[in-house]
């Protein structure tokens, strides 16, 4: 990252061209310019790379360009995680913003040959594990909770990537994923703490939203539709207030039915509810629709994650698949027959051997029909071409909790 600054040039906005050379081939989005100092910031560029740059500026309604400019990116921080680029068949296009952690939380984009072209550094003891790209502003939202699993203070911080705070939301008992629906609503995991007379304190799991005007509500709870049961719950004690219950991983918005997708590790259920009333309008597990054919050992370990629907339609999940007979974890994609209460078996996708995720991972069908594939604390990257032929791979010296292609840094549309 490189920001740059210039006295005023036009009258109203400007840009910057930037690039490896004198052909530059970079822009960034129009920035206020003529009060003051301007300023911006370059962004995509490799460590200790040399940058061209050059403002452009709008003056009377006539376009006047400045000087030509070089400066040197800085180095990245040694305690980031090593990325590995282990294969491309030069198809990639784009950047990734990824989120890693072990230690230290780290935000980080890759470019193409998974150089680190930007990255921030979380505070001591804080974790993250979910994060999204602000629409038309060069700035990520990002979990921000605590890495002892208190959740005593969580938040969903905005921060432009020159590090500018731009928001920031407390998330009540907040964990694993949050999003923002098109409204601007924000909705999060929460955890939902009760006492059971047989079963002592159970974590069972909540969505909150947060409306644009502030008001907090709950949508829907896993209290409301399941019943624990010790012989079908992944018991363990990852949150310290009680028996973690139904776990609770992942959160994902379709757009076209405006609902919210939910996977439950800890009872292998995958759950669709309205985002506006919080009715439950679909079930995939015991109780709702069945899989089949029955996916061995689905569920082993912290079970489904990362549970979406594709463009056409379909539901995409990552199967943790964590049981002493499975070489690796994988990602299935199954068709709904909700009337036939069936989730029938499309396509099956193992990783290599030893790509075992116990904790974490994500999938996602892109619109251009490629799959996006983050392989949690195995730490990989790979993307598969709509034949399901791999046609990027990069290794993460880290747990990888969360990872999204992106066209543009800035937020934008491809130009």
């Amino acid at each position: 990252m490189l920001q740059v600054t210039w006295d005023p040039l036009g009258d109203g906005e400007a840009w910057v061209e930037f690039g490896p050379d004198g052909e530059f081939g970079q822009t960034t989005p129009p920035v206020p310019d003529g009060v003051g100092e301007s300023r911006t910031v370059l962004v995509g560029n490799k460590p200790y790379a040399e940058v061209h740059w050059r403002v452009v500026a709008r003056q009377d309604g006539a376009l006047v360009v400045g000087a030509e400019h070089i400066d040197q990116v800085e180095g990245i921080a040694a305690a980031l995680p090593d990325v590995q680029l282990l294969d491309d068949d030069g198809s990639f296009e784009g950047f990734l913003f990824a989120v890693s952690w072990s230690v230290r939380t780290y935000l980080f984009a890759l470019d193409r040959d998974a150089d680190v072209v930007w990255y921030r550094a979380l505070p001591l003891g804080r974790a993250s594990l979910a994060m999204e790209q602000v629409p038309g502003v060069a700035a990520l939202r990002y979990l921000d909770v605590s890495l002892d699993h208190t959740l005593a203070d969580g938040h969903v911080l905005t921060e432009a990537l020159d590090g500018t705070q731009l928001e920031d939301v407390p998330v009540e008992q907040g964990h694993h994923s949050f999003l923002t629906l098109p409204d601007g609503t924000l909705a999060w995991l929460a955890i939902d703490v009760r006492d059971d007379p047989d079963w002592g304190t159970l974590v069972g799991d909540r969505i909150l939203t947060r409306a644009p005007d502030g008001t907090v509500r709950t949508l829907w709870s896993a209290w409301d539709h399941f019943s624990y049961d010790p012989a079908t719950t992944y018991q363990t004690d990852f949150y310290p207030q009680g028996t973690d219950w139904t776990h609770a991983n992942t959160l994902s918005y379709d757009a076209t039915d405006d609902s919210l997708w939910v996977t439950l590790g800890g009872i292998d259920q995958i759950v669709e509810i309205d985002a506006r009333t919080g009715a439950m309008l679909a079930q995939v597990g015991a109780g709702g629709a069945e899989i089949t054919p029955a996916v061995a050992g689905y569920g082993a370990g912290y079970g489904p994650h990362g549970a979406g629907r594709t463009p056409t339609g379909s539901l995409l999940l990552f199967d943790n698949h964590c049981e002493p007979a499975a070489s690796a974890s994988r990602v299935l994609e199954f068709k709904l027959d909700l009337d036939g209460d069936a989730a029938r078996l499309l396509w099956e996708y193992e990783g290599q051997p030893g790509w075992s995720s116990l904790i974490l991972g994500d999938a996602d069908r892109l619109e251009t029909g490629e799959t996006f594939i983050v392989w949690g604390d195995a730490g990989f990257l790979q993307v598969l071409d709509p034949a399901h032929t791999q046609t990027w791979l990069a290794s993460v010296n880290g747990i990888v909790s969360d990872a999204v292609m992106v066209p543009d840094l800035y937020g934008r549309r491809p130009l």
